[in-house]
């Protein structure tokens, strides 16, 4: 087996981990050496044994190299990454950091039970554009900065897949 070698990046934070597996199969994070086992049940539960402590591990979603994760109940959203492809997603959060506009997009796949925008409105950071039903729960779609409305992609009783565009704002100056 050839070594791997990839950075976990922690989406909430940014922080970044090496990870290295070499041709032995041995697993190094930040260059330390980690005993891991990876274990699972008749009951299609995973279990990582690290460091002398076990862990239940379920993959929630996984997209492309994203992936998120509950681990012990806590949910962890990480992306793994090439060097080459880190520097393209930091390059990519700081263009939009300085982007006039964002987009807010679908967590998942829904029906759209509320929009409480419309084109030209001012809202404010924090505040719900619409409601979206995701397996008979209702999930607020809070704006992450506020600004004015520029565009709504959507409609009350629309049912939209995961990453559809929802709602288009202009941001206030930052």
């Amino acid at each position: 087996m050839e070594a791997k070698k990839f950075i976990a990046v922690d989406k909430n934070n940014m922080q970044e981990y090496s990870l290295e597996i070499n041709s032995e199969g041995e697993i190094f994070i930040n260059g330390q050496k980690c005993e891991v086992e990876f274990t699972h049940d008749d009951s299609g539960l995973n279990f990582v044994h690290l460091k002398g402590n076990n862990y239940t591990v379920e993959i929630v979603s996984n997209d492309q190299n994203n992936y998120e994760l509950l681990i012990n109940g806590n949910s962890y959203t990480f992306s793994l990454e090439t060097p080459f492809s880190l520097e393209k997603l930091k390059k990519k959060i700081e263009e939009e950091k300085h982007a006039t506009t964002y987009l807010i997009k679908a967590p998942m796949p829904g029906t759209i039970l509320e929009v409480n925008v419309e084109q030209n409105d001012s809202i404010n950071s924090g505040e719900t554009a619409l409601v979206l039903e995701a397996m008979k729960m209702e999930n607020a779609i809070a704006v992450d900065h506020g600004g004015i409305v520029t565009k709504v992609f959507v409609k009350k009783g629309d049912i939209i897949s995961k990453n559809a565009p929802l709602v288009e704002i202009k941001r206030e100056k930052i």
